[in-house]
């Protein structure tokens, strides 16, 4: 009987591997075997993770406005394997994780066909807010997952918080404070609940576990980023990134913008049902005080400003709370059945059409791509080996460090025009270095808002230099590469 169980749960585990790899195979195209396509900012934290791995120092070498926590899984990835291979493998054990937690979660409550349900409601809603995959929202969902897990097991279970609880919970705050302070909406939502919650119930030692524990938890990776910045000289560039710079971009508080606006209005739906079915039962408004906090502090963090669709994956967790209210008061196994079914049927029915999509546009992206690593290696074998690495790559789209696959010699190395619009002083920056004693030798640019100079830029200053100290060199393939003068 112990054996078969073993067994049932191995395979179970196996079962959700191949989930894992069949989704990021079918809808994270940025890493799919299926295509070659290069996308926006997954393409920019691919370049980052490919620098960091080759050695690299983070906002000293190279900048982003990302925390140290997605420098280090990306250059984890890409010390894997390179490129989109290493990328695939980064979501594959990212997803893998995630659908292990919600397993976990169902286990706290209910059966394998509950879990398995929650499981492919998750992946039906994560299929519409992917956005191609390896976005930092994605990155951040089992840190978050782990805190939902941790409340559950708190509310249903135990009633009190161990020593390991408050220290997984701050660990899990500390990672997504260094990655991105937004991404950290669940875990205050789950802080704040479990603070009033124990002091509701006059539980100090649980208090004392939060708190205590909780602040321990800041120190892993604090110290490991910190003491990494420290060693090279690079803390304020490192705070400057991650907060300082992140604070100036931000233009409004609440937006009604949105690619996907509607999961706001799904995610509220499942927690207001599974919250009504919930406190029928039990009659506990501790309930409410949850689902409050998740939904608000999820919908704060992912709706300043304007909302990206992968920005919705940061509701996830309080879609998965409400969900497992849902499925916790459903107590007719025919229903169940029924569900586990539909939710199977539509998630195939999903894989299949996307499936379809990406295998059939393949052939074209990977015809795309092979042509614009063809042209920009013919731009690039003009300038002299001994002087690529004195090559300045300014305004070029994302994907250009990876069809190039050459790490760029200096600092700001794309973005250039919306960095330096959020702050002057990265013009100002980026203008010094063109009359230092390491200033590029070549520049290349990007054929742009049908100029042949570069007219449309922000920086003045810099295109103003450039017109006065570089020659155009060559105008080829929507590129233009100019010298500086003798």
């Amino acid at each position: 009987m112990i054996k078969n169980f073993k067994y049932s749960e191995i395979a179970y585990y196996l079962f959700l591997l191949v989930l894992s790899a069949i989704f990021v195979s079918i809808f994270c195209e940025v890493a799919s075997p299926f295509t070659y396509r290069y996308v926006g900012d997954s393409s920019i934290f691919m370049t980052m993770g490919r620098m960091f791995a080759d050695g690299m120092i983070p906002y000293l070498e190279f900048f982003d406005h990302k925390g140290p926590s997605l420098v280090l899984l990306e250059g984890l990835g890409q010390a894997v394997a390179p490129y989109r291979r290493g990328v695939w493998i980064l979501e594959f054990v990212n997803l893998s994780l995630c659908l292990i937690i919600l397993y976990r979660i169902g286990n706290l409550v209910f059966d394998k066909k509950k879990s398995s349900i929650l499981i492919l409601a998750f992946l039906i809603l994560f299929s519409r807010i992917a956005s191609k995959g390896n976005t930092s929202e994605e990155l951040s969902l089992v840190p978050l997952f782990l805190s939902i897990y941790i409340l559950c097991k708190y509310y249903f279970q135990e009633k009190k918080i161990s020593a390991k609880d408050g220290f997984i919970i701050g660990l899990c705050f500390s990672f997504l404070f260094w990655l991105r302070l937004n991404n950290a909406g669940a875990v205050v939502a789950v802080c704040v609940f479990l603070f009033v919650a124990t002091l509701i119930d006059r539980e100090y030692k649980s208090l004392k576990n939060l708190i205590l524990y909780f602040i321990l938890g800041q120190l892993p990776f604090t110290i490991l980023y910190l003491g990494y910045f420290f060693y090279h000289d690079a803390v304020y560039e490192v705070i400057y990134a991650t907060f300082l710079f992140n604070f100036k971009y931000v233009s409004s508080l609440f937006s009604t913008d949105g690619e996907a606006f509607e999961i706001n209005i799904v995610v509220a739906f499942v927690l207001l049902i599974g919250t009504v079915l919930e406190y029928r039962r039990q009659k506990d408004l501790k309930i409410v005080l949850i689902s409050v906090l998740l939904y608000f502090f999820s919908y704060l963090t992912v709706n300043i400003g304007y909302a990206y669709a992968h920005y919705y994956i940061l509701m996830c967790p309080a879609f998965v709370f409400g969900g497992v209210l849902i499925l916790k008061s459903i107590e007719s196994e025919r229903i169940i059945n029924i569900a586990l079914l539909l939710f199977l049927i539509a998630f195939s029915a999903l894989t299949i059409r996307s499936g379809y999509y990406v295998i059939s546009e393949g052939k074209y992206f990977k015809a795309y791509s092979k042509t614009k690593y063809r042209e920009i290696h013919e731009i690039i074998e003009e300038i002299p080996l001994n002087e690529r690495s004195r090559t300045y790559y300014y305004g070029m789209d994302s994907n250009f460090y990876l069809w190039a696959e050459v790490n760029p010699s200096y600092k700001y190395f794309v973005l250039q025009e919306w960095h330096g619009r959020h702050d002057k002083e990265i013009f100002d920056e980026i203008n010094q270095m063109l009359i230092s004693d390491n200033y590029p030798i070549w520049i290349m640019g990007e054929f742009f808002r049908g100029k042949e100079n570069f007219d449309w830029s922000l920086n003045k200053e810099f295109a103003q230099f450039l017109k006065d100290n570089y020659d155009l060199h060559l105008h080829k393939h929507g590129f233009l590469l100019f010298r500086r003068k003798e």
